[in-house]
């Protein structure tokens, strides 16, 4: 009996220790509970938020940072069925949107991200930037990169075809085409890589000019009177009827693509370097210059702009006031942190005064000792403003049918309507 009642002395005496112990130390208490985000992206989003975790966690031990690497339509068609059955816990607490997107989902779903309205000075953020986290006057993401369009090339292949640097300054795409039919002639190397279903650089052209699929507003689709589109799709479809492209099919073989040295040029996005770094054996051998614009489109202009995201936090999982937190403290107003990224992914933040940072006056051995973050910048603020409205990639998806079509003889007018009539459908819907 004697045996029993100091058993129950010590497990009373144990209870209350570790009771003690853990009201006192607040990292053991919270350990459990974990921050999770969700992005894609290994060498650009995935690796700032990882570096973000790792500082984070350095200061506030007590947190834990889960960085969940997905592939974008995983992460949404996941947002999307979990959202609707209304299963938070299959949820993270931060996700990372392309702009595109956002504001079908803050339509779709108006009470399930957090306002961060009052939370945050949006006036440190690019202007165009705000514009596409708000919705009714609210905003509901904090602003992350700018998808500033430049021009990458190689500088081997182009010199190899009897041009220079400044050969490729400020280009019209009618000027660049010239250029890539010799490329093409004298290195035997592709001018692009280009996906049938992925029209970025349709996107891209567009932006160019001031001009989407749609009207401001969104409601209104924008396609069989849309001039500059046409004019677009005239560039694209003699790109590929010149043989100045490859065709690739998905993300890892357009990467493959330019990390093998089969293409001499990728118009695209600047959080593209990332990627293009990775092969350090051709470090130097690449350069960046503007965007070429369209020549017949006197609205376009040598800048564009092509993805660009924002974190996003989800209201109704629990956590989300300690993701906001987190959120705050490395992408809200943090500029040491943004100067890490500059140099870690060539990030192209949406802070303004990005200017003042050291590491954006840098020069880049990689592509040749050029100030690039520079031009990116530049790109960004020059960039025409455009609505993309709720519906980009499904009236993508009907465009890149009809535009299939046409490379097969189809009189383009009357796709051009066809791929309108369809589009308004899909708006009205």
């Amino acid at each position: 009996m004697e045996n029993i009642r100091r058993y129950l002395y010590f497990g009373v005496f144990l209870l209350i220790v570790c009771s003690v112990f853990s009201a006192g130390n607040p990292a053991r208490a919270k350990a459990a509970e974990a921050i999770t985000l969700w992005a894609w992206d290994e060498s650009f989003n995935l690796k700032a938020a990882k570096l973000a975790a790792k500082e984070y966690e350095r200061e506030h031990p007590e947190i834990s940072v889960q960085v969940v690497t997905m592939e974008q339509e995983d992460i949404m068609d996941k947002l999307d069925n979990f959202l609707a059955s209304g299963m938070y816990e299959e949820l993270p607490n931060i996700i990372l949107m392309e702009d595109y997107r956002s504001k079908a989902y803050l339509k779709k779903y108006p009470e399930e991200f957090l306002d961060l309205t009052e939370e945050m000075d949006f006036s440190s953020f690019i202007d165009y930037k705000v514009k596409a986290v708000t919705q009714e006057g609210r905003q509901y993401g904090i602003p992350f990169d700018c998808g500033a369009g430049v021009l990458f090339y190689r500088i081997d292949y182009l010199t190899q075809a009897g041009y220079s640097e400044e050969d490729m300054q400020e280009l019209t795409w009618e000027e660049f085409i010239r250029i890539g039919k010799e490329i093409r002639d004298r290195v035997n190397v592709p001018l692009l890589a280009v996906e049938p279903d992925d029209l970025g650089l349709i996107r891209l052209m567009m932006q160019s000019a001031g001009s989407w699929y749609v009207k401001p507003g969104g409601n209104e689709a924008f396609i069989a009177d849309n001039e500059v589109l046409k004019a677009a799709e005239s560039i694209y479809e003699e790109c590929i009827r010149e043989g100045l492209t490859v065709s690739v099919s998905g993300w890892n073989q357009f990467v493959n693509a330019f990390q093998e040295g089969e293409v001499a040029a990728v118009p695209y996005g600047c959080w593209l370097a990332s990627s293009i770094k990775e092969e350090e054996t051709q470090a130097g051998k690449w350069r960046v210059a503007e965007f070429p614009r369209m020549e017949t489109v006197p609205e376009s202009k040598n800048a564009s702009s092509i993805g660009g995201s924002s974190w996003y936090i989800l209201a109704k999982k629990p956590g989300s006031r300690e993701a906001l937190e987190f959120m705050k403290a490395m992408f809200g107003d943090n500029p040491e942190f943004i100067n890490t990224l500059i140099k870690e992914i060539d990030l192209v933040t949406a802070y303004k005064q990005a200017e003042e940072l050291s590491n954006y006056q840098a020069k880049d051995d990689f592509f040749g000792g050029r100030n690039v973050m520079e031009l990116y910048r530049r790109t960004a603020l020059e960039t025409p403003e455009v609505d993309f409205g709720w519906n980009t990639y499904a009236i993508e998806d009907i465009f890149s049918e009809e535009l299939l079509k046409i490379f097969m003889g189809e009189d383009r007018d009357t796709a051009f309507r066809r791929a309108q009539k369809k589009a308004q459908a899909v708006i009205d819907s």
